[in-house]
């Protein structure tokens, strides 16, 4: 292939990457929930916010998650150092 082609389908490589890197945390997220709690029901979550969650109830708890986030993102980290 030409540079050009290459150039032409860096975007779509970009977009797949991103995509296949966020199922990938979202299902290892998912996962630990899990193990702490086996009798969670994950289906729910794919539907979104909850009806009787506020937006501002939301955005509150999203706060509250990230530095939960942070410390999964740098086990995550961790993980992908150990495999290099």
């Amino acid at each position: 292939k030409t540079l050009v082609e290459h150039i032409h389908e860096a975007p779509q490589r970009i977009a797949n990457y991103l995509t296949e890197t966020s199922k990938q945390n979202i299902v290892h997220v998912l996962g630990l929930a899990k193990s702490y709690w086996p009798q969670a029901r994950l289906t729910p979550l794919g539907d979104g916010m909850a009806q009787e969650c506020t937006e501002d109830g939301f955005t509150e708890y999203v706060e509250g998650a990230k530095p939960v986030a942070a410390r999964i993102v740098e086990m995550l980290e961790q993980e992908l150092e150990a495999e290099a």
